[in-house]
């Protein structure tokens, strides 16, 4: 999440849909007026909340806290500064988000010239990961960890990966960005933002797996696993407008 004061905005980066670019282009122009949530927020309620601490960001490319909650920074900004934001993020088809989940969670076990074509064509028990009683760890181990296991061991619907409760009111559950744009709009979607908040519609692609293409996301898939994936995240595709 990246906080403009300034100019009052709020970019709500959601995984594996064009977040990184669109945060080095907002740094790359705001730098000095940028923030990021400094420390951990971990509940809505009022009796156990800690002070938010905003800092300024100051290298394009450093900050952690990435993919905070919308929700968290209305429990936590004052509500008049909350409402007088810009607040935008971006989504994605949960069907190809899935997948693109996925790729990057095998990227320390593969090499850096790899395909996603590549990926599809490896031995079924190439990837093996560590999984113990207090939870799963991406790390090598002794599981098999191909698609079907990453999608129904980590993927559970809204409450794993959603892009739902990445943009939701604790409240109320309304979607609290004034514009969520699409992936597969971004062309578009990113030139109306541009206008906003002032900024030229520049936009380089960063952290995109080669040879990624929806044809061969699709291969991913068998039935039951599409099946799965419907079920889990349909509110999305209700929600955002997607078809399967």
């Amino acid at each position: 999440m990246l906080i403009n004061l300034q100019d009052k905005y709020l970019f709500t980066h959601i995984e594996k849909t064009g977040g990184s670019s669109i945060s080095k282009t907002l740094q790359q122009n705001h730098l000095g007026n940028l923030y990021y949530v400094g420390n951990q927020l971990h509940t809505h309620r009022t009796s156990q909340r800690e002070p938010i601490e905003l800092k300024k960001l100051t290298k394009i490319g450093e900050y952690p806290n990435l993919h905070t909650r919308l929700a968290l920074m209305e429990a936590y900004v004052p509500s008049e500064m909350f409402q007088k934001m810009f607040k935008f993020a971006f989504v994605r088809n949960p069907k190809y988000r899935i997948v693109a989940l996925y790729m990057q969670q095998l990227k320390e076990f593969i090499e850096k010239h790899e395909t996603v074509e590549d990926i599809l064509n490896s031995a079924p028990d190439r990837f093996k990961i560590t999984v113990s009683d207090e939870g799963k760890y991406i790390a090598p181990g002794e599981y098999i960890f191909d698609f079907e296991f990453f999608l129904k061991q980590y993927c559970s619907g809204s409450g794993s990966f959603g892009q739902i409760k990445m943009l939701s009111s604790y409240l109320d559950g309304r979607i609290l960005a004034d514009m969520v744009g699409k992936q597969e709009n971004m062309e578009e979607d990113w030139k109306m933002v541009c206008e906003r908040i002032g900024i030229a519609p520049n936009l380089p692609k960063i952290n995109v797996m080669k040879g990624a293409t929806e044809e061969l996301y699709d291969k991913f898939y068998t039935k039951d696993t599409l099946d799965y994936m419907y079920e889990s995240y349909k509110e999305e595709f209700e929600v955002f407008g997607y078809e399967l």
